[in-house]
């Protein structure tokens, strides 16, 4: 499924992550994401060169080793490469990422 690493599952993905300066979704640099249990997450991230940094609402799923963040119709995939605590690794066609976990929600990692 990804190279190795710590267990990673669904329920992991629980709490908030930041994100490295590179992660750019949609022309959003993504700095923050907090994943809740029913399936949304609250997505922090700033604009071109706006130094202003903003907050919105998407549905995430994690299925099959990727992530797949939907918002308004549109929908984005992030593949998982590894996890190793506090650290996940992903990727798309743009390039390479790393979160770390920052805080959890409920128990484990």
């Amino acid at each position: 499924n990804y190279k190795g690493g710590d267990y990673f599952c669904a329920e992991t993905l629980l709490g908030t992550w930041q994100c490295d300066y590179n992660t750019v979704i949609d022309h959003k640099t993504i700095k923050e994401i907090k994943f809740f249990s029913n399936r949304l997450c609250d997505i922090t991230y700033s604009e071109g060169r706006d130094p202003d940094w903003f907050t919105d609402t998407y549905t995430y799923s994690y299925v099959g080793g990727y992530i797949k963040f939907t918002r308004n119709g549109s929908t984005y995939a992030l593949k998982i490469d590894r996890f190793i605590f506090p650290e996940l690794y992903l990727r798309d066609s743009f390039g390479e990422y790393t979160w770390r976990k920052v805080r959890s929600y409920g128990c484990g990692y």
